[in-house]
């Protein structure tokens, strides 16, 4: 995450985005474990990230989960 905004692909180090007109917020993590109790935990715990979830202008919830050999992903886009 770099200044809140955006994100850096890791294939060639380009700035992008994923909040758009469809999903207004984001939140995204990685570990070494994929831990359900352990990426809300996370999330819960940082104030931007509390502030998605809470946000009661999000009426829509999409997660997915990627594993890359070593690090798991989880992102939450809310709409």
């Amino acid at each position: 995450n770099v200044n809140g905004d955006y994100h850096y692909r890791i294939s060639n180090n380009t700035p992008f985005y994923t909040v758009n007109e469809l999903a207004y917020g984001e939140n995204y993590y990685r570990a070494t474990v994929c831990d359900a109790n352990h990426f809300h935990e996370t999330f819960v715990n940082s104030s931007g990230h509390l502030a998605n979830m809470l946000e009661s202008e999000h009426t829509a919830l999409g997660i997915a989960i990627g594993f890359d050999g070593y690090w798991y992903y989880i992102v939450e886009l809310f709409g």
